[in-house]
């Protein structure tokens, strides 16, 4: 944000009051400047405001620029547009279809069941296998 600054001279037009007031306030250390390019020396606006109060008549150089108000009218007219068409567009999106359903997904692999339909140990089997094969001296 651009802080307006003022040189000695324009804020004593503004305070109206003398350039050495305001070169007294500097000098005491009770309002700060800085020094600007071209070795004027400027105060900032709210520094002025701080140590001075508000000035009772504020120079067109200094107040804000105001939009006119045709701007306002604009924003609020292109405001209604923008609701206008987000809630066609919310009406379009509910009279979509529904997506599909996914794929279904990858059956597990089945269980091994013993012969009565009772799962089997898959470890106990390995396991019994293996004895098997040891008690009749396979290899594998």
């Amino acid at each position: 944000m651009q802080q307006h600054q003022l040189t000695v001279s324009q804020a004593a037009e503004l305070y109206g009051v003398a350039r050495s007031t305001v070169h007294r306030k500097l000098k005491s250390g009770r309002m700060s400047s800085t020094v600007r390019g071209d070795g004027k020396r400027v105060v900032a606006l709210s520094e002025l405001i701080r140590v001075m109060g508000e000035p009772h008549q504020v120079e067109e150089a200094v107040q804000q620029d105001a939009p006119p108000a045709e701007v306002f009218n604009d924003m609020l007219e292109e405001l209604k547009a923008l609701r206008s068409e987000v809630a066609e567009l919310k009406a379009h999106m509910m009279r979509l279809p529904a997506p599909e359903t996914p794929a279904a997904a990858p059956q597990a692999t089945p269980v091994p069941t013993s012969t009565d339909d009772k799962p089997v140990n898959l470890f106990a089997a390995e396991l019994a296998a293996l004895r098997r094969k040891q008690g009749t001296g396979e290899t594998q």
